[in-house]
């Protein structure tokens, strides 16, 4: 092979590679980005999940009666939002 084809051949292989790692770095700031807005949307309805929570824990002891089930809550918080909605659809 003379050196002009190992020159192409060399050229070829390097602009392959730095298309690989473009293509790397954006497809991991996407997904870094989607993940970080998942997760600020999960700790923003779990802080909505405890304040309803609170509420009704004082609207009972209020009313002198403390019935509320935590099961669901903590299976919530334990597993996350996605696993148990998907465990109660499989179930109905």
């Amino acid at each position: 092979m003379n050196k002009k084809n190992k020159d192409k051949e060399l050229g070829t292989l390097v602009y392959i590679s730095a298309m690989e790692k473009e293509i790397e770095r954006k497809l991991q700031a996407k997904y870094e980005k989607r993940i970080d807005y998942l997760v600020a949307a999960n700790n923003e309805l779990m802080r909505e999940l405890e304040v309803c929570e609170s509420e009704v824990i004082t609207v009972e002891k209020e009313n002198g009666s403390i019935n509320f089930d935590f099961t669901a809550s903590e299976e919530f918080r334990t597993k996350g939002a996605t696993v148990v909605a998907a465990e109660k659809k499989r179930e109905s």
